[in-house]
């Protein structure tokens, strides 16, 4: 009871104070809902929030602009697209810009040629398969060269019915190498009519292997070596290495080695040979010519002094400044091209995609031949032209010479 008296005596004698305390808690309320109402009633334009970055970006926001500080939130706030731009733009301006899309690869159209070739051989993926990008470039940059009716998927594009081939010698031999290989039958039943018609058309090719027959420049090469007899124990007529021996041998070209008559494509090729090799594949009537002292180390009475003074006469080579010829130097690419398009007379500065070859190189005017004639098909992006060849490579340079010339 003496408590609660105590208490009553305290407020009576302080209530002035408890009334302020009261009137001065409800305005601060006030006060802080209506800023807060204020507040969320308050928009900013992008426009405003653009201008407001510029002088934040400048420095000067805090400094010149105080009042704009609060729209600065409301713009981080309510449009951050505004300002996330404005911060792309600057980065992208102290770049150099926005990173440029690499330059779209360009494709030659002899290039491009060539893979439609093996496009329609159906090699393209097997054996060109670094070629494959090259072939969506080649259908985007030269369309009139990808168009037209797709071939067959059948093998040589041979889908037709039986009563509609016309048996030729070709399709015999590749009816034979099918029978041979068993898959006449399972993977090639519509050629099995026109088998019966080979047996009686050509009883030599279906019989078996026949000598391959002698041909001279002007005879086209033989693209299918089925049921005829290899000419060397060491290649197989299956491939291109020696289908290229064998393109040569019948055209007196090439030897084996004694005594078994391998062919040894593995063997690089020096410059006597090279020069001997293409001046027989072009007929080249070879003369006998005698070195009279011209070449230092060209010794009378060997083979090769004949070919070397034929090719020299007709400025296919050359010696060396200091008198010598070196026909024991093995031939590079680069060399063996220089021989190739003097002898045959072949168009120069042809365009190529070879990526090792720059225009101020001795031999660079050559390169675009060894593209256009599809010299060597297992070099797509770089040419080598330091590189020592084989023989099996010389035999496929000029096979593939003779098959795509005009």
């Amino acid at each position: 009871m003496i408590h609660k008296k105590k208490i009553a005596s305290f407020v009576q004698q302080h209530a002035p104070l408890f009334v302020f305390i009261s009137f001065t808690l409800f305005l601060l309320g006030v006060i802080v809902v209506g800023y807060h109402s204020a507040s969320a009633a308050t928009t900013v334009t992008k426009e405003r929030c653009g201008v407001v970055w510029e002088w934040f970006e400048a420095g000067t926001l805090t400094k010149d602009h105080p009042d704009a500080l609060e729209d600065a939130d409301l713009c981080y706030r309510q449009h951050p697209d505004v300002w996330q731009a404005k911060a792309k733009a600057k980065i992208e301006s102290e770049t150099k810009g926005p990173a440029e899309s690499p330059a779209k690869k360009s494709v030659t159209q002899t290039r491009c040629e060539n893979i439609k070739k093996w496009f329609d051989a159906g090699t393209l993926t097997d054996d060109h398969e670094s070629a494959l990008d090259d072939a969506n470039l080649c259908a985007e940059q030269y369309p009139d060269l990808w168009s037209g009716e797709e071939e067959d998927d059948s093998e040589d594009s041979m889908n037709e019915t039986t009563e509609d081939i016309e048996v030729t010698e070709d399709i015999c031999r590749q009816v034979k190498g099918w029978f041979d290989e068993g898959s006449l039958t399972d993977e090639h039943e519509e050629f099995e009519d026109a088998a019966d018609v080979c047996v009686h058309e050509f009883p030599d090719i279906m019989a078996g292997e026949q000598d391959i027959p002698s041909a001279t420049y002007e005879d086209d090469v033989i693209e299918n070596y089925t049921g005829y007899e290899n000419p060397f124990p060491d290649t197989d007529l299956s491939d291109l290495a020696g289908m290229s021996a064998a393109e040569l041998s019948r055209r007196d070209v090439v030897d084996g080695y004694p005594p078994d008559g391998e062919f040894r494509g593995d063997r690089e090729v020096n410059r006597a040979e090279a020069a001997r090799f293409v001046l027989l594949t072009a007929n080249v009537a070879i003369e006998d010519l005698p070195n009279n002292g011209r070449f230092s180390d060209v010794a009378e009475g060997q083979w090769y002094v004949p070919y070397i003074m034929t090719a020299v006469q007709l400025e296919v080579i050359n010696g060396y400044p200091d008198g010598t010829f070196k026909p024991g130097n093995k031939v590079n690419t680069a060399e063996f091209l220089v021989m190739l398009a003097k002898l045959f007379d072949l168009e120069t500065d042809l365009p190529h995609s070879y990526t090792d070859i720059s225009a101020d190189q001795w031999f660079a005017k050559y390169a675009g031949i060894a593209e256009r004639y599809e010299l060597f098909p297992y070099r797509e992006t770089t040419l080598e032209p330091g590189r020592k060849l084989t023989r099996s490579e010389v035999a496929i340079a000029l096979y593939q010479y003779l098959k795509n010339r005009d």
